[in-house]
């Protein structure tokens, strides 16, 4: 587990949107987006309790990701409903798929020993794909729980 705080993201404005589909109904909507980015950069602070084989690992301090030539496909599910007399379309769920060609992860704080840090840095760093595709999958579901809507 591992929460996010003061996290800002940088190169979102240079989206490039390859393609939209959309499905709509009256009382519902579908779009799937494919977008590209060439360049992401997102830097934050972190608080994480999480286990490495049989060791209890608490860490926290600041972090910072760099992801080269990104693409994305983003879902987007909504229904239709009806607040204070008003038609909204409520988005229910905003799923997005990213893969990467490179990126780059440093934090700070991860173990208390600088030796045990730099070998983790090397560790993740070299398994960033892997590590990448698991924190996406969390992404992907603490996403598609918030609601959002939009005025129709």
């Amino acid at each position: 587990q591992y929460t996010v705080k003061n996290q800002r993201t940088y190169g979102i404005s240079k989206v490039k949107v390859l393609s939209v589909k959309s499905s709509f109904t009256d009382d519902e909507m579908n779009l799937v987006i494919s977008n590209h980015f060439p360049k992401l950069f997102s830097s934050g602070n972190y608080r994480s309790n999480m286990t490495l084989g049989q060791f209890k690992i608490e860490a926290k301090g600041q972090f910072n990701v760099s992801l080269y030539d990104v693409t994305a496909k983003w879902t987007i599910k909504g229904k239709l409903q009806k607040i204070d007399g008003e038609d909204y379309m409520v988005i229910n769920t905003f799923d997005v798929l990213p893969e990467a060609r490179d990126m780059k992860i440093a934090a700070t704080g991860i173990f208390p020993s600088e030796e045990l840090s730099n070998y983790s840095h090397l560790l993740i760093y070299s398994n960033a794909h892997e590590y990448f595709l698991q924190t996406n999958l969390q992404t992907t579901s603490s996403i598609s729980t918030g609601k959002y809507s939009i005025v129709r």
